[in-house]
């Protein structure tokens, strides 16, 4: 921009003022302007160098030519260099390249799940958290187990896979400083072996309350005990430990006998653990997205009878001539506009266990389920699928329900399995509020006597019942439920 500047100063007389008006209509390439500096231009050159209408003209036509491109030259050139190393790092060295960037985007929620989902599609392994193996930041670790074949970059020379850990600072109101503060103690004195074991090593002026449930619900001590429920109804319990302990750091006090104060045990109460949608409910607190599964994962069943298609399959079904196929997804946002005429649309952003994509949505499916289009809510939408002109994919909403209210529609059955008859009651209160469904319920019991050999007795209730996953979970909890299956 300066050398064109200072060309058509020496060349067509202008003054610094006026060859600045020149470079500004050439980079907003405002044609009525550019119209009227090229008469400027071939004026002056005329009258400071006594250069002819042709040259002149040859001489403009070449400036103008640049100002469609040039200005931006130096920038594609930059790019250019950038993208090559980046693509270079991304393809020879995929696994510390994307900690890298995840790292730089630290908290910025968004992005990370952007990375993650990119992680997902290179089929390199999202580690959790974790207060014994994380770092503060995310980071590259080798992982035990088999070899996948299909991973891009996260193969060693020796065959060991290796992913990216998630970094404990990622997660929602923790504290860098706090994180580097558990991470300086873990590499001080060896892995935490307990919740005990941490609440006495653990600094409680640098993780408070916030900070100990969100670990806890992004699976962060999964690896000293997996149950979530646990270890999250102990939290006060947790902070009172850690607070004593803390105080008797500072204070380096004794007892009488010389030894330190005995630190009380933690008792985690008889509760089983949080169900699937419990569990990501809480990722998606902690983290800012869902983390070690999806939601749809407890909705196999009726997506199965639904023969909902799976965002990988999209860009194929839209291959041909598209059609009209079945597809779900939990929100993850949704854009409103209007029309010319005044007529809403959307565009409902969603992601399934393999992807995201973006269905459009037009007045008649808005008015119907507005209040089924919330963040968060799991959806199953009929739509027609193709490709634009421009080849883009193109979803487009025929009809929309909440995922719940499909389920409870369609269920079939549930097969209940026993260990005891404990919580029978308590199975008949949760089943009394879903009378008059579709659904055969199934009582599933091993019978153990004396005289008798071992067998299975299959107990069918007369009534039908409203069957979906939210009635199976509340079964599950119960102790003395092995296992509830959908039919």
């Amino acid at each position: 921009q300066e050398q064109v500047m200072q060309i058509v100063q020496a060349v067509a007389g202008f003054s610094l003022g006026q060859a600045d008006i020149l470079r500004r209509a050439m980079g907003k390439k405002k044609i009525e302007l550019m119209a009227e500096q090229r008469a400027k231009f071939v004026k002056g050159c005329k009258e400071a160098n006594d250069i002819d209408l042709e040259l002149a003209t040859k001489l403009f036509d070449k400036i103008e030519t640049f100002a469609g491109y040039g200005f931006n030259k130096s920038h594609a050139a930059a790019y250019a260099l950038v993208s090559y190393h980046t693509a270079f790092l991304k393809a020879n060295y995929t696994v510390e390249f994307m900690a890298a960037i995840m790292t730089l985007d630290l908290t910025n929620t968004d992005k990370l799940h952007i990375f993650k989902q990119e992680l997902v599609n290179l089929n390199v392994s999202v580690l959790p958290p974790d207060i014994n193996k994380s770092q503060v930041e995310f980071s590259a670790e080798v992982i035990e187990g088999e070899r996948d074949e299909d991973a891009i970059g996260g193969i060693l020379s020796d065959g060991r896979m290796r992913g990216v850990r998630y970094g404990l600072a990622g997660l929602k109101n923790v504290g860098i400083t706090a994180m580097e503060g558990l991470i300086e103690e873990r590499d001080r004195n060896g892995p935490f072996k307990d919740l005990k074991d941490f609440c006495g090593r653990v600094d409680t002026q640098q993780i408070n309350k916030r900070a100990l449930e969100n670990l806890i619900k992004a699976g962060a001590f999964d690896s000293i005990n997996s149950n979530r429920a646990q270890i999250y109804s102990v939290v006060e319990m947790m902070l009172r430990e850690m607070s004593l302990a803390t105080q008797e750091r500072n204070s380096n006090q004794v007892n009488l006998f010389g030894d330190q104060v005995e630190e009380q045990s933690i008792i985690l109460p008889e509760l089983k653990d949080w169900d699937l949608l419990e569990k990501l409910k809480g990722e998606q607190e902690a983290v800012g997205f869902y983390l070690s599964a999806h939601p749809l994962d407890a909705y196999t069943s009726v997506l199965a009878r639904q023969k909902v298609v799976p965002s990988t399959e999209l860009g194929d079904r839209a291959a041909g001539k598209g059609g009209f196929i079945k597809i779900a997804g939990t929100i993850q946002g949704i854009r409103r506009m209007k029309s010319k005429r005044g007529n809403p649309y959307a565009f409902l952003s969603l992601s399934d266990s393999w992807g995201a994509y973006e269905v459009t949505l037009f007045k008649e499916i808005l008015e119907a389920q507005d209040a089924a289009l919330v963040n968060g809510n799991s959806v199953i939408i009929s739509a027609e699928v193709k490709r634009g002109d421009d080849g883009s994919l193109r979803i487009t909403g025929q009809g929309l329900e909440t995922i719940d209210n499909v389920a409870l529609r369609t269920g079939t059955g549930l097969d209940i399995y026993l260990k005891n008859a404990n919580n029978i009651d308590a199975i008949k209160d949760i089943l009394k509020n879903h009378k008059n469904g579709r659904g055969l319920v199934t009582f599933k019991v091993k019978t153990f006597h004396d005289d008798f050999p071992e067998c299975d007795v299959d107990v069918e209730l007369a009534e039908r019942y409203n069957i979906s996953p939210m009635v199976r979970n509340a079964i599950v909890s119960l102790s003395g439920v092995l296992e509830a299956k959908e039919i």
